[in-house]
């Protein structure tokens, strides 16, 4: 969120959505975008986003952001779908809510046999 100082942001930048980073008014599907970047980072165990904050940004903004599948090929491509979605650049193209979300990540596991 836009801290009280001019070009002042509260936050990590690696865990900012593309309108944060622009300085663009933010509803729900900002936190979309954070999420799918920890879980990201959870599921492949290395950070998504790292580097001078000037490259994070280009990064960010230009939705560079290496498929699940091309860092391992054994990932689940059901799991990276939900993935690209959460960190689709443009807030239309993302999940609209963490309810959609949810629930392809609860047809993931269910489909591929686990319990939660």
């Amino acid at each position: 969120l836009a801290d009280e100082r001019p070009g002042q942001f509260a936050g990590k930048l690696s865990y900012m959505a593309p309108e944060q980073v622009r300085g663009e008014e933010l509803d729900e599907r900002a936190d979309i975008f954070a999420l799918g970047v920890v879980l990201y980072e959870m599921c492949l165990g290395r950070r998504l986003f790292r580097g001078p904050g000037e490259e994070i940004r280009r990064r960010i903004l230009a939705g560079d952001i290496p498929a699940p599948t091309f860092v391992d090929p054994d990932f689940p491509p059901e799991l990276e779908a939900v993935l690209m979605k959460a960190l689709e650049v443009e807030p239309a193209e993302r999940y609209q809510n963490a309810d959609h979300m949810f629930r392809d990540l609860e047809e993931y596991v269910t489909s591929s046999g686990m319990a939660c």
